[in-house]
């Protein structure tokens, strides 16, 4: 639930207790270790999660974290499947 405080931010059950700023496309590629390419298409492909604000791409760390965990069990998932 969420509830409106006097200074005009939100408050939300839901919602971390510091607020990370969004990254940028070069952030999310530095802090991926990819390139600004990859990261440009995997966002337009909807593979990377992504805030379109205008035509800016953001991203938000949180977002990012849990993209690397599921691909990182997908990885050792699809690693533990050896022929046999």
């Amino acid at each position: 639930t969420s509830q409106l405080k006097e200074d005009h931010t939100v408050s939300s059950d839901d919602a971390p207790a510091t607020l990370e700023p969004l990254r940028d496309v070069r952030g999310a590629a530095t802090y991926l270790n990819l390139s600004l390419s990859w990261v440009y298409k995997a966002a337009e492909r909807g593979e990377l999660p992504c805030l379109r604000i205008g035509s800016a791409l953001r991203f938000e760390p949180e977002a990012l974290r849990g993209w690397v965990r599921n691909r990182a069990r997908q990885q050792v998932r699809t690693f533990r499947r050896a022929p046999a």
